[in-house]
């Protein structure tokens, strides 16, 4: 027998389970994968880590009630004519379907899978087109649902199908707009005013820098003076149409965020000196009081 095989041997016997088998240890004794391969043999083992698999994916089904809440987008959005809403040869759902209360939930496969997988992507949230809901789409699908829908869940239904397909034909300084906030979002702003305390027209300033290559105001530290250009470079629009990328000025200008859809708009917290305000339209009844105004970048 060669050296090299004699040293294989004596590893494998080195993790050979004491006599008694798992007693041998203990009650309670936990394995390594080799030691349970060693136990159980390789077709017990691959049964155990099948099951194993299928119970984290039942762990992550969505309840009733937040199914219910996903079906109430059910026939929104664009129409079902294009190519990529026909059903496949191979069962999968189509976009039509989903429009229609079928949801692409863990394991789901298909062509309609990767249509959802390049709308994300095209939102500001890349993921692999695998063609199948695994836990890198379900992770990517729960960050875009964040601030957008009611439930976050990681299934695609109507609700979260509307809101994408809106994310996507967005025009391009409100897309930009919105890419860069879901960048931004958490990020320190003590770079701002006052260490971050006074830092939300810094914070807006930050993301239209980044799509615009300048900052509105002749003081971008001011909502005041951000106020004003606004009104030179984009348009108001009412409350009721907001879209995601539309910048929102509390009544009496004292504070300024960022619409990222379904009411919830993102701007910096003062108290954190971070961009991580999560308030309604009316930023919670904590600032200003009256109607906001709601204002979108066109030039």
């Amino acid at each position: 027998m060669s050296g090299s095989n004699i040293g294989s041997t004596r590893a494998i016997a080195t993790r050979r389970p004491q006599k008694g088998g798992s007693a041998g240890r203990g009650p309670g004794a936990v394995h390594d994968d080799l030691d349970q391969q060693l136990l159980m043999g390789n077709d017990a083992m691959k049964e155990m880590m099948s099951r194993q698999q299928q119970q984290q994916l039942a762990a992550q089904q969505p309840t009733d009630a937040q199914l219910q809440e996903e079906r109430r987008g059910m026939g929104a959005g664009r129409s079902t004519s294009s190519a990529e809403d026909k059903r496949t040869q191979d069962g999968g759902p189509s976009l039509a379907d989903i429009r229609q209360g079928t949801f692409l939930q863990p394991g789901t496969t298909g062509p309609a899978v990767v249509e959802v997988q390049r709308m994300l992507a095209k939102a500001g949230i890349s993921v692999r087109e695998s063609g199948v809901v695994d836990d890198a789409t379900m992770k990517a699908v729960r960050r875009f649902q964040d601030g957008r829908v009611a439930s976050v869940t990681g299934v695609v239904g109507p609700n979260t199908l509307a809101a994408l397909e809106a994310a996507v034909k967005l025009g391009d300084i409100g897309q930009k707009m919105f890419i860069q906030a879901l960048n931004f979002r958490g990020k320190s702003t003590e770079g701002g005013p006052q260490g971050g305390k006074m830092a939300d027209a810094w914070a807006i300033n930050e993301l239209v820098f980044l799509v615009l290559g300048r900052r509105l105001g002749s003081n971008p530290n001011y909502v005041p003076s951000v106020e004003t250009e606004l009104r030179k470079v984009g348009s108001m629009v009412e409350v009721s149409q907001a879209r995601p990328g539309d910048l929102v000025v509390a009544s009496d200008q004292s504070h300024i965020g960022i619409y990222m859809g379904n009411g919830r708009v993102w701007s910096n917290n003062s108290a954190d000196s971070t961009f991580s305000w999560d308030s309604n339209l009316h930023f919670d009844g904590a600032k200003g009081g009256g109607t906001p105004r709601i204002y979108r970048v066109n030039r």
